[in-house]
């Protein structure tokens, strides 16, 4: 089994949002949302495995939401 998690970039304070991740439109194309909580910033980004993360996205802060597939 595989541990997903989600892409945070971070953004220096103060701004808006808490947390900003990566998501995507219909599977399709990318765009960086923001939350101001770490629950919501999980439930919905980009779901990714840490491996995923360091090959096409090694900016972002890949974090884990403990869900395994």
């Amino acid at each position: 089994m595989e541990e997903f998690g989600v892409l945070l970039l971070e953004i220096s304070k103060p701004s808006y949002w808490e947390y900003y991740y990566v998501s995507t439109y219909q599977n399709a194309f990318f765009d960086i949302e923001g939350a101001n909580s770490i629950e919501e910033a999980l439930a919905e980004g980009y779901q990714c495995t840490e491996e995923e993360a360091k090959e096409f996205f090694p900016k972002f802060r890949w974090v884990s939401n403990n869900v395994k597939r």
